[in-house]
């Protein structure tokens, strides 16, 4: 009863007793006092959870809250990955979400979907050292999943390859040495970079310095050949091979340089090798 005289009592006095034609021209402002106002906008959540050994991404859409997407969110994440999962969040809008060629999640939202796809290419394009990215995709409030356990969760594609391994080069800088010592398959980068610098400082024979100059945790090393430095050599890395010529390439083109692949470290396998740049014969393996 408390709750009915008090809806009465909020309601606007001109249209509570009004008949239908009254009603009418007051909807439509006869008497200068507009439309009925919008309802309030209704705020939908979504979030996308990552993790640094992780090369792709968990998002929940069309959830009521903030926390209840970032638990939707964050739960499936860390059931896979265990400790470390990150998550960002959004309402009523869309979050875009890439790889870099070194294997590290990049992320933009926006209200609109496609503004968040130009922001996050474009931040990878402008960062200070540029990032070539590949889109994972665009999450919005739109979505819908229904994943085993009944929530509304996008998982990863490919749980088979998910967890990243490992890959690192280095080469002795300021020497006279053209070797370069590439290791692959690491459950870290930490470790990658470890086993690299060891063989190189363990080859060590003036006064250079070892330095990792290439870093994956997804996809390929790269070593290729430029025509303008027919002495030596570049290397890169990015998601795949294929993709890392089409980088080679861009690069090339705008250097007016001809350049071609010399050999490719998949990451995901593992290996130490040494490899002459000089020479450019193919890469000795050391294990």
């Amino acid at each position: 009863m408390a709750s009915a005289l008090a809806l009465l009592l909020t309601a606007p006095v001109h249209a509570q007793h009004a008949p239908q034609a009254e009603k009418d021209r007051i909807s439509r402002g006869a008497y200068g006092q507009g439309p009925a106002s919008p309802p309030p906008l209704a705020y939908i959540y979504s979030a996308i959870a990552f993790h640094p050994d992780a090369s792709d991404v968990w998002a929940s859409n069309r959830y009521p809250s903030v926390e209840s997407a970032i638990r939707a969110a964050r739960d499936a994440c860390t059931r896979v990955m265990g400790k470390g999962c990150e998550v960002e969040w959004q309402s009523n809008g869309a979050i875009a979400v890439a790889l870099d060629n070194h294997g590290a999640i990049w992320w933009a939202r926006d209200r609109s979907t496609r503004t968040a796809q130009r922001r996050l290419l474009d931040s990878c394009a402008k960062a200070p050292n540029p990032k070539d990215c590949t889109m994972i995709g665009v999450f919005s409030n739109s979505d819908r999943f229904r994943d085993s356990d009944g929530e509304n969760v996008r998982h990863p594609r490919d749980m088979s390859t998910l967890r990243k391994r490992y890959g690192a080069l280095a080469w002795m800088d300021q020497s006279s040495d053209a070797r370069y010592w590439i290791s692959t398959g690491h459950d870290s980068q930490q470790q990658a970079d470890a086993a690299v610098l060891a063989k190189c400082e363990a080859a060590r024979t003036d006064k250079g310095t070892c330095k990792v100059t290439a870093r994956s945790g997804a996809g390929a090393i790269v070593v290729y050949a430029n025509d303008r430095n027919p002495d030596g050599a570049a290397v890169t890395s990015n998601l795949s091979v294929e993709l890392a010529r089409e980088s080679i390439d861009r690069h090339c083109k705008a250097i007016k340089a001809s350049c071609r692949i010399l050999q490719s470290f998949p990451v995901r396998q593992p290996g130490l090798f040494a490899y002459d740049s000089a020479s450019k014969a193919p890469a000795t393996a050391l294990q």
